[in-house]
């Protein structure tokens, strides 16, 4: 980066999100910088809750935010509402590329009293409601604990596949109301994705209110 040219092209990725800061540097040395959004810091903040919009830091890291898009040379996104989301918030006047990133593999049906990853867990008896991926700030995570709480003298489980910020939240829900309904497993290995994903009864996709605009 120190040493590029105007010749050079720099792909900066926004995840972690204090990275951007690279595309002032890029910009001081004159270098062409593309700039890959995958999640809107600090807006992605304001949602979650971390920061409030009168905070100096979230004024600040907006307005960092708002030059590195600006002079970028191009924006790539993961989705239409996530481009939307840009020009109605930093500009109108930049190219932004869809490329989406999202692994779609084909799952075929499997019965649930012959998936080896239902048995290995023992829930063959089980009405399972899955939630499988990344427990983010982003994802609304209490209300599938409010939900465990209601109905933990059913026949059903919450099964929680993955990691990420909110674990501890339901680790904390689990032990604190002593919710054996409550599993929790790591990310499955690709090859296992089969099995996992055939475990469920009910799958849940989950956001904040104004994380999917």
């Amino acid at each position: 980066l120190f040493n590029c040219n105007d010749e050079d092209k720099i792909l900066i990725v926004s995840n972690p999100p204090f990275i951007g800061i690279l595309g002032l540097i890029s910009k001081i040395k004159g270098c062409n910088y593309f700039l890959l959004i995958q999640d809107l810091f600090p807006l992605s903040s304001l949602i979650s809750g971390l920061l409030k919009e009168e905070n100096l830091i979230y004024k600040l890291l907006d307005l960092m935010m708002s030059f590195i898009i600006k002079n970028s040379s191009e924006i790539i996104v993961l989705s239409d509402d996530l481009k939307k989301q840009i020009f109605k918030k930093y500009t109108k006047n930049k190219k932004i590329t869809v490329i989406q990133n999202w692994a779609i593999e084909e799952i075929f049906p499997l019965n649930k009293a012959k998936n080896p990853f239902v048995k290995k867990l023992k829930l063959e008896k089980k009405f399972i409601i899955q939630y499988s991926g990344n427990f983010g700030r982003m994802h609304d995570i209490k209300t599938i604990l409010l939900a465990a709480k209601r109905l933990k003298n059913k026949n059903i489980v919450f099964l929680f596949i993955g990691n990420g910020a909110k674990k501890i939240d339901i680790l904390k829900c689990k032990n604190k109301y002593k919710l054996d309904n409550i599993i929790i497993e790591d990310y499955q290995p690709r090859n296992n994705l089969q099995f996992s994903f055939n475990a469920s009864d009910i799958s849940l996709v989950s956001l904040l209110p104004n994380a999917h605009e």
